[in-house]
Formats: C-alpha cells, sequence, structure tokens
C-alpha cells in the first residue's frame, strides 16, 4: 500500500491525496512513488508492507534508487524501539525512509502493531514543526536547494512561511496509516 498527502501544512480537509495497491513488484512500485516524487505538491509518501525479508518483499529495493538521499537513522531507530516489543524478530524489519525529488518518503512494515510505532514513536512528531529540538517538517522548504558553489538554489522559490499540522491532522493521518495497515493484514494480498 502506497498513499501520498497533500495539503499536509493546511488547517482544513483530510489530508490524504491519493492511495495505490501495488502487490510485490518493484518496478510497479517504484513507478508509482516515481509519479508522486516528480509532483512537488506531494510531501510525504508513506508506504506499507513490503520490508520484511522473503522473496515477495521488494518495497527497499523498489524504493532506494530513487532517493537522493537515505535518512539512515530511521531504520535503526525502528528496529531499536521495535525491540522492545518482539525482541530480536526486530532483525527482520528493513524500515527505510529517505529524500527523493525534495519528498519524504517512509517505509514501514505492514502489520499494524510496525505501523503503529512507524507513526506513533517516529513520523509523527518529524512532521510536525512544533516538535523540538529538531524536525523535518522545518527542513521541508530547504529539500530542493541545490549547493552552487558557496550559494544554494531553492527550485520552489521563495521559502515563505511553514505552517504545520494540526493535532487532528496528525490524528487523521495517523488514523488511516494503522486502518490501511489493518486492512492490509486482513486482505489476501500479503
Amino acid at each position: 500500500m502506497i498513499f501520498h498527502l497533500k495539503g499536509l501544512r493546511s488547517s482544513h480537509g483530510h489530508p490524504l491525496a491519493e492511495k495505490v495497491i501495488v502487490l510485490d513488484d518493484i518496478y510497479k512500485i517504484r513507478a508509482v512513488v516515481s509519479r508522486w516524487i516528480a509532483d512537488e505538491s506531494v510531501q510525504p509518501i508513506i508506504t506499507t508492507g513490503g520490508t520484511g525479508v522473503t522473496g515477495r518483499d521488494g518495497t527497499p529495493e523498489a524504493i532506494q534508487p530513487v532517493l537522493d538521499k537515505e535518512i539512515q537513522g530511521f531504520g535503526e531507530l525502528f528496529r531499536m524501539i521495535s525491540y522492545e516489543d518482539i525482541k530480536t524478530s526486530t532483525i527482520q524489519s528493513r524500515a527505510l525512509s529517505g529524500v527523493a525529488n525534495g519528498t519524504y518518503l517512509f517505509c514501514l512494515l505492514g502489520s499494524s502493531g510496525a505501523c503503529r510505532t512507524g507513526w506513533d514513536d517516529l513520523i509523527q512528531d518529524q512532521l510536525d514543526v512544533r516538535h523540538s529540538p529538531c524536525n523535518l517538517a522545518e527542513l521541508m522548504p530547504r529539500l530542493r536547494e541545490y549547493a552552487v558553489g558557496s550559494f544554494y538554489i531553492n527550485l520552489t522559490g521563495s521559502l515563505g512561511t511553514l505552517g504545520f499540522c494540526s493535532s487532528t491532522e496528525l490524528t487523521s493521518i495517523r488514523t488511516l496509516v494503522l486502518n490501511d495497515c489493518q486492512r492490509f493484514a486482513d486482505s489476501d494480498f500479503h
């Protein structure tokens, strides 16, 4: 399951912009994600499932080639937090995060517990500009900067003012992530 959120910083409406179910095909997953990262208004993209170690699990292989930068601490922190609940089984997790064309990507596991961990303990705070001491949300305006000598070029124009998700929007996004993980777990697709 792959979805992205548009208008994450707006204070009205449901933030889900599009959701697609792609079954175990790294090229189809990559095609959907590539289309979304080409759209500058998409921010962020969240995938659920396909991050295990079986032959069918290929989400990291689909996503890694499109990443400009991997956020390496995401997977390590996910496994550290998961260890409290599932002990050494956490080595089967290949949770992944990064930036592609100025868009954050988060690849979560397909189980509802793993989605809850990923959202509640990692993503939610990082997408909230009020989280201290720092967060990924405050970096969003700078993701499309490219260094040229000693100057930076911002390809999206002026930085403007970065807003933030309301607590209602964050709760709505959390519910969406958890519900989609539960539907996936209950389906015949896995």
